[in-house]
């Protein structure tokens, strides 16, 4: 995210604001927060063998591997790599795609798929924990803060 290192006027009155110790403390936080273990858990789904257990699910419950690879941004080798320890594990099976023959897809089995399901539901629990505690007024802010951020974010990405 791109983070503006200015110092504004404070709408309250005319203190001004130090963005850049400001974005100095939001580091900070960010990086005790991705220290929690409900953080760890929420970023497991979007790495490795989780992610692409967790995408199969999202897109039906089957999908080629190069659209794992490009959901993933990781190499062919990386996600061939993932889907065999899968596969060894009895979460995905791969076959052949019936109306191409030269074309291979990845199921996930239903031990997949409630592999995924349950780390949701837990991540679910932890979040809605952390929600009741912030009480419903910072919870409704904190959420509409958060869409605001991403939908920033979004905006310097395509270079707006």
């Amino acid at each position: 995210m791109l983070i503006v290192l200015a110092i504004s006027l404070n709408q309250k009155g005319g203190d001004p604001i130090n963005y850049s110790a400001l974005a100095s403390e939001l580091l900070e936080t960010v990086r005790t927060l991705l220290r929690t273990t409900t953080q760890r858990r929420v970023n497991e789904f979007s790495k490795g063998e989780m992610f692409i257990m967790n995408y199969l699910v999202d897109s039906g419950g089957t999908a080629a591997p190069c659209q794992l690879s490009d959901a993933m941004h990781a190499s062919s080798a990386r996600i061939a790599a993932a889907l065999n320890s899968l596969q060894r594990k009895g979460l995905i099976v791969r076959h052949v795609d019936t109306s191409d023959h030269r074309r291979r897809l990845v199921t996930i089995t239903e031990d997949g798929r409630q592999v995924v399901m349950s780390k949701r539901r837990q991540i679910q629990a932890d979040m809605e924990q952390v929600l009741r505690q912030l009480g419903e007024h910072d919870a409704m802010e904190y959420l509409r803060i958060l869409k605001r951020i991403v939908e920033i974010s979004k905006l310097h990405e395509r270079g707006t």
